[in-house]
């Protein structure tokens, strides 16, 4: 496997390349053109790309493409003109490798009767040629002027990213100078001694005349806040005791009636205190 460096490319090389690129899709037909790498990022892109999520796409393409570099280094042929075609109902796809970085792809709105597919071929191999020498024009040399330049933008804009994460992490406090110090203490407010509570009181001077403390109040309890929360106690009603039962005279004639327990006692046969006494 072999190791991804860093490319950079000027800004008239990429100028070129994707002129080039939109003569392509322009003769072809193609709705949209896209230059990538190998880790699917975004180089160069012409038209539009209809409905299809970008990034997604681009990642994955660039796992397929990396495929296809091991399989050009497995048969070392580094010169192959290598085609990745995708023929479905709605699009058509076709991916050249431009070399192991760079990869090309076009994609065309599916229409009805049979796709170009030869035509796309002849083409699209005749472009990969042209590309390669405009990407090894376009490509800044490692060393060079411009070289230094992007290096030294990269290495300022990479110490001002861990400068600003050290602040975040560890932030400055301010430095205090002695003179600052000094003033600060200077106007410091005197503490009051405490007073000792442990020591006589001071007498006053016997033709001093004291002034008359005022009486204290004293606190009286109100008994009818206390009236009003308890609650009423209602008084048992007292059961007055049962009317003796009324006995006839024909009841009393009759030596066939037997007296009941509350018509003795009516009668006064039965004395309730004499039995208790007893």
């Amino acid at each position: 496997m072999q190791d991804h460096k860093l490319v950079a490319f000027s800004e008239d090389g990429l100028k070129a390349i994707q002129e080039r690129i939109e003569t392509l899709r322009v003769d072809l037909g193609a709705s949209g053109a896209i230059l990538l790498d190998q880790t699917g990022e975004l180089l160069v892109e012409s038209g539009h790309h209809a409905d299809l999520e970008l990034n997604t796409f681009l990642t994955l393409l660039g796992n397929a493409m990396s495929a296809m570099n091991a399989v050009v280094h497995l048969l070392k042929d580094e010169g192959a003109f290598d085609l990745h075609f995708h023929e479905g109902q709605t699009y058509d796809m076709h991916t050249a490798r431009i070399d192991d970085r760079i990869f090309l792809t076009l994609v065309f709105e599916r229409h009805s009767g049979s796709s170009r597919v030869g035509m796309i071929w002849l083409s699209l191999r005749r472009t990969v040629t042209q590309l390669r020498s405009l990407l090894k024009q376009a490509m800044i040399e490692s060393g060079s002027a411009e070289s230094d330049k992007i290096k030294s933008a990269v290495s300022d804009a990479f110490d001002e990213a861990i400068s600003r994460m050290d602040e975040d992490l560890f932030p400055t406090t301010p430095s205090v100078s002695p003179t600052s110090s000094i003033s600060s203490l200077a106007s410091t407010p005197e503490i009051t001694p405490t007073p000792d509570i442990f020591s006589e009181p001071e007498i006053p001077p016997a033709n001093q005349v004291l002034p008359t403390p005022k009486p204290r109040r004293r606190r009286t309890f109100d008994f009818s806040e206390l009236r009003r929360r308890e609650p009423l106690r209602e008084e048992p009603l007292k059961e007055e005791p049962p009317a003796p039962p009324q006995i006839s005279r024909e009841v009393l004639d009759d030596p066939k009636h037997v007296l009941t327990y509350e018509e003795a006692r009516a009668l006064g046969l039965i004395n309730l205190d004499d039995s208790n006494n007893k």
